[in-house]
């Protein structure tokens, strides 16, 4: 019996509340990709299948991208599906005073609904990541201005929260763009991950709740083995 089946099992028996559905997250290896050096730009387009066509309540994006000699403050990235538009990266650090941006050379993080502003993550870890690449969970730049002209204080208005209540099912479009000529940066993957985070006090309660209905069903077939013998 597979885990899915075991719990709805559980379910059924012993009267649980159903834990939240499974579901991992969408890993796309898309090898070693160049974004063009100020020029053009780069589109990584997956279509999905097969998932359930609940509305989108929760969402959360992996990106991947370095070059060795990249440069953070140079790249435009942003990701739509159907009516759906988000601005991930939109030359991060860039202000009046900073024209070019942050001159770090990559980064690997988890986009979330909400977070630390990554425009201006350098503030929020009080100087550069270290070794120039930046890792953990930020918001969403968000700024859907020309990259030309994008600094902190433009507005937010393209965040994640645009696919909420969309099908899953369908094509996402992440587009890359580095507008800025000088240095080769790459995408070396990203994901998608539409499974909420369960609150920890409600994964310890199902998980005590599946503990107790495994127990129960040891001591009814105990008791049945029991009563067999005698």
């Amino acid at each position: 019996m597979n885990i899915r089946a075991f719990i709805a099992t559980l379910t059924a028996v012993f009267g649980l509340t159903a834990l939240p559905p499974l579901n991992a997250a969408l890993k796309f290896d898309t090898g070693v990709k160049p974004v063009p050096d100020g020029s053009g730009g780069l589109v990584d387009s997956r279509i999905l299948t097969g998932l359930p066509s609940d509305p989108i309540t929760h969402l959360r994006v992996e990106l991947d991208v370095a070059g060795p000699d990249g440069f953070l403050g140079d790249l435009f990235v942003t990701l739509q599906r159907g009516s759906g538009y988000a601005v991930l990266l939109n030359r991060v650090g860039r202000e009046p005073s900073a024209p070019d941006g942050y001159g770090d050379q990559g980064l690997k993080v988890t986009f979330e609904l909400a977070g630390p502003d990554i425009h201006t993550y350098r503030q929020t870890l009080g100087g550069p990541p270290p070794s120039g690449f930046l890792t953990g969970t930020w918001e969403a730049d968000g700024r859907a201005v020309d990259p030309s002209n994008s600094v902190t204080s433009s507005p937010r208005s393209a965040l994640l929260s645009s696919f909420l209540g969309l099908d899953p099912n369908g094509e996402w479009i992440l587009f890359l763009a580095d507008v800025n000529p000088g240095g080769q940066v790459f995408l070396r993957g990203w994901g998608l991950d539409f499974a909420p985070i369960p609150e920890p006090a409600g994964v310890g309660v199902a998980l005590g709740a599946v503990l107790a209905g495994l127990v129960g069903a040891r001591r009814w077939l105990g008791h049945r083995r029991r009563k067999t013998r005698c």
